[in-house]
């Protein structure tokens, strides 16, 4: 396997990782939206949601450290891809899920 072959595998498996994860965001997220249009969801579904969004860190800390990895192997644009996972992790740290803990369900 060639430098440049790997950059590539790297950026391409961190690449599924964060696929993963946007899976596990995007449910979070409906939830989010369930409340924010005004629905009343019950405990398990707000325990669902705090659980798809610590899924979606960790999926996304892994793609962080593929990019990175991809990034010491000359990879273009994995170094900004690593960034936006710090972001998104960092967003749903301070926002998505202190949200989710002081919403009260109807349960």
């Amino acid at each position: 396997l060639n430098r440049s072959s790997l950059g590539a595998l790297l950026y391409n498996i961190g690449l599924a990782y964060r696929g993963a994860g946007s899976t596990y965001y995007d449910k979070a997220a409906d939830i989010i939206n369930q409340i924010n249009e005004g629905k009343e969801i019950q405990l398990v579904t707000k325990t669902e949601g705090i659980n798809n969004l610590k899924l979606s860190k960790e999926n996304f800390s892994t793609a962080r450290e593929y990019f990175l990895d991809a990034e010491v192997e000359d990879m273009e644009g994995a170094g900004a891809t690593a960034k936006q996972m710090k972001d998104i992790i960092k967003e749903i740290n301070k926002v998505y899920i202190p949200f989710f803990e002081n919403y009260n369900p109807l349960d």
